[in-house]
């Protein structure tokens, strides 16, 4: 027999795990260890069920479950891990909280970027009545920006990666975020440069990530000259 549940509180455990209080209905029974399929009662959800089990005591007053949530799932469980306590399954939240990472490339100005940014987002939601939209910045990464030195430092890792590879290798600007910026902001020549899979192969940052080793003895030939001739002496 199914039941429609509300949910009590919710409280994190981790970053990722939350414990969930609801309030049990009259005359639920269940044994230790026994699971129950859980479901979202909105739409798109309804048949969108998985199990999951009670960590809560067959006599307890109300019925608990310890539910890791797979944000990059797109799943059930990102679902409930967006959940308030008070609501149940079947209503919209009243409070939807997001976190958005821009990042910037060398040519970008950060406050333009972040004008344009909280425009669009601040006329999408006047477009739905009864919204209230509160934009907060959490942190700002400047962009890695050329300094003294590195148009030279470019040019001649450009050369010998190119060298050492057999493959023509271009300077420009990505969207990382990275520390190397910081040396770059005192003046010190700094590019990034490395061993790894384009951006549409390979899986870069992911668990398929994967690495050709000779790739690897090539990029590390690049620097070792690059360095070797960037740091001699003229003359």
């Amino acid at each position: 027999m199914p039941h429609t549940l509300t949910l009590q509180s919710i409280r994190p455990i981790t970053h990722d795990v939350n414990e969930l209080t609801f309030i049990r209905p009259d005359g639920y029974e269940f044994q230790p260890g026994q699971a129950t399929d859980f479901a979202l009662d909105r739409d798109g959800w309804r048949d969108e069920k998985r199990p999951f089990t009670f960590t809560s005591l067959p006599d307890a007053e109300h019925l608990q479950f310890t539910i890791k949530s797979y944000p990059t799932h797109d799943g059930v469980t990102e679902q409930i891990g967006q959940m308030e306590g008070g609501g149940r399954p079947d209503t919209a939240p009243g409070r939807v909280a997001l976190s958005l990472d821009r990042r910037l490339i060398p040519d970008e100005d950060p406050a333009a970027v972040e004008r344009e940014l909280t425009g669009v987002i601040a006329a999408a939601a006047n477009q739905i009545g009864g919204v209230l939209c509160r934009i907060d910045r959490l942190k700002l990464n400047r962009p890695m920006t050329p300094g003294p030195g590195t148009d030279t430092l470019a040019s001649v890792l450009e050369r010998q990666a190119t060298a050492a590879t057999g493959a023509a290798v271009a300077v420009t600007g990505v969207p990382h975020a990275t520390d190397t910026r910081h040396y770059a902001a005192i003046g010190i020549p700094s590019m990034l440069y490395g061993a790894g899979p384009e951006e549409t192969d390979g899986q870069p940052g992911g668990a398929d990530e994967r690495l050709v080793l000779d790739d690897l003895r090539k990029a590390t030939e690049a620097v070792a000259l690059t360095l070797g001739e960037f740091m001699t002496p003229a003359g």
